[in-house]
């Protein structure tokens, strides 16, 4: 009885080793625990230049300039974030149905039909990308690791002249400047440090 019952045990271990082992397996798999460096960042965007440039054009003939319009969409029937921002108020929110009354609201306020969300999820997959913003620096969200965030920061004009600019938007901690006009930009979750991980300052 005792030589079974220690035998139930192993075997009972053996597969709690193994249950493990595939939930950290699946996880590694999911986009939401990947980990991305520098060279992840700039290489998406050298080869994607154009056609942000293009993205941002596109957001802001769709944007009224008087709306603040912060969207990230990884999901076109359920958009993640959808802020629009009128008079200091916030039509918008988080996880928003786009068959929502809530939906209704904000696609009328900016004179949209739900095909816009289609639209704009096609334009941000062709560049390997998930947010856009349509403030001026334009802020274009690259993917999120976790619960932090990494993004492009896209000038009009090059800043590197700019000595007041230069010292926001390099501080090697939320900022990191990159191009002539453009600085790569961590959001950090609720948790953690603030700044870019280490091994994006080497």
């Amino acid at each position: 009885m005792k030589k079974s019952y220690s035998k139930g045990c192993l075997i009972t271990g053996i597969a709690c080793i193994a249950f493990c082992a595939f939930v950290v397996w699946k996880c590694s798999q999911s986009s939401f625990f990947k980990t991305y460096d520098k060279k992840d960042l700039t290489e998406n965007y050298d080869t994607h230049e154009a056609e942000m440039k293009q993205l941002i054009a596109y957001f802001r003939a769709k944007t009224p300039s008087y709306i603040h319009v912060d969207i990230e969409i990884n999901d076109i029937k359920n958009i993640d974030i959808f802020h629009v921002v009128l008079n200091e108020q916030n039509y918008g929110g988080w996880d928003i149905d786009v068959d929502s009354p809530k939906a209704d609201t904000i696609f009328n306020l900016l004179n949209w039909d739900k095909s816009e969300i289609k639209t704009l999820k096609k334009k941000l997959d062709a560049v390997n990308c998930i947010s856009i913003d349509n403030r001026n620096p334009a802020r274009i969200g690259f993917q999120r690791s976790v619960m932090s965030k990494f993004l492009y920061v896209i000038f009009d004009e090059p800043i590197t002249e700019n000595d007041s600019l230069m010292k926001i938007y390099d501080t090697k901690c939320i900022y990191i400047h990159y191009r002539d006009n453009v600085v790569l930009e961590y959001g950090s979750g609720a948790t953690g440090s603030l700044c870019f991980p280490e091994r994006f300052l080497e």
